[in-house]
């Protein structure tokens, strides 16, 4: 393997780490936990989005449900850098105002609190920095 990242010391030198991410990325246990994880956030996050109490029709026609924005969010595996990771997010076009609040809507940081949550011991933690 030229140019594979090779350590020099302890059991890493006798295993490349391709493989051993190959091995973690296939394992069942490893994919059994991160979807655990990622359910806990995502239910986190449905249960505090809020819903509204009656269905409207915008501007542009578009009827808007109770309940629309709490019902889109999911949980979507994803391989990054040969690394799977478990994202949960929501796609409703009224995320950013929720999440950040508008002149006429106070600011709910629905996805910032399910972060902390996971990262203060809610879901057992994430393993790094990166957010839900």
């Amino acid at each position: 393997m030229a140019g594979a990242r090779m350590p020099t010391r302890g059991f890493a030198a006798l295993v490349p780490i391709a493989k051993v991410d190959v091995a973690v990325n296939e394992s069942p246990r490893v994919n059994a936990a991160g979807m655990a994880q990622a359910m806990k956030a995502r239910d986190y996050w449905k249960g505090i989005a809020p819903v509204g109490t009656r269905e409207h029709t915008l501007k542009s026609g578009y009827v808007d449900h109770p309940g629309q924005y709490r019902d889109s969010i999911r949980i979507q595996v994803l391989m990054q850098r040969g690394i799977k990771r478990w994202r949960v997010f929501t796609d409703d076009f009224k995320r950013f105002w929720i999440e950040y609040g508008t002149k006429k809507w106070a600011k709910h940081a629905c996805r910032e609190r399910t972060v902390q949550y996971m990262r203060h011991g809610g879901g057992g933690g994430l393993g790094g920095s990166q957010a839900a």
